[in-house]
């Protein structure tokens, strides 16, 4: 297939994709993506490469939203934080407990076990 359409990565494990033709019947071949690197990702048959690249491009899409989204409150954080904790250093990714225990519940976050304290933690540190 010569004339394919670009196909983005495997939206799970990064991996490169391609195409699989795959035999309905006798007649018929459809076509559908897979990942490359045997994550056992892969998109439903569709009649055309084209209509199974939307379908597999259109699910990375998806994941580079979240990604965007992740950096948007990240940053978001790091002015709270900044307004929030004016008197130390700009520098320091120090985060006093307070902080992520308010941040933990203004986002609405159950955290019973810790866990959500610690990752936030680890992001407001850059860990």
């Amino acid at each position: 297939m010569t004339d394919a359409p670009e196909l983005k990565p495997c939206p799970f494990c990064g991996g490169e994709a391609d195409f699989e033709s795959v035999g309905m019947d006798s007649r018929t071949v459809w076509y559908r993506v897979v990942c490359s690197t045997g994550c056992c990702a892969g998109s439903a048959p569709h009649e055309t490469c084209e209509e199974a690249t939307v379908a597999w491009n259109t699910r990375a899409d998806t994941i580079t939203a979240l990604e965007a989204e992740n950096q948007r409150l990240l940053d978001a954080l790091s002015v709270a934080m900044k307004k929030l904790t004016p008197g130390i250093p700009g520098d320091s990714r120090a985060v006093p407990d307070w902080f992520v225990a308010c941040a933990a519940v203004q986002c609405g976050l159950d955290d019973d076990d810790g866990r959500v304290a610690e990752c936030l933690r680890a992001a407001l540190e850059g860990e």
